[in-house]
């Protein structure tokens, strides 16, 4: 079912966080907050989540002394994968809860 393997639940955690509200982009370490993830362990899984086509990421294209800070790398659920990503989540709540 979905997307050819079964997500692991760090990998449900950052989905559902960005499911929250799937218009809002998220960037790390927002992302790290609402997890509890730290970036060693996030980091890797986003990219993961992008090979996989659930997620993309965007940076900011103002410059760094423009924003006053590094460039932010925004994470959303991508375009037309909201139904996936919900299903997903479904799906390993029902692993996790002992249902097949």
């Amino acid at each position: 079912m979905g997307y050819g393997k079964k997500i692991t639940f760090s990998e449900a955690l950052v989905l559902r966080a960005l499911l929250h509200d799937p218009s809002t982009p998220r960037f790390g370490v927002e992302l790290m907050r609402i997890t509890g993830l730290k970036s060693g362990t996030l980091y890797p899984l986003i990219a993961d989540l992008v090979d996989s086509g659930l997620v993309t990421v965007e940076a900011e294209t103002a410059s760094p002394s423009a924003l006053g800070r590094p460039r932010r790398k925004y994470v959303r659920i991508t375009d037309g994968k909201i139904n996936l990503v919900e299903q997903e989540i479904s799906e390993i709540t029902k692993r996790l809860m002992g249902e097949s």
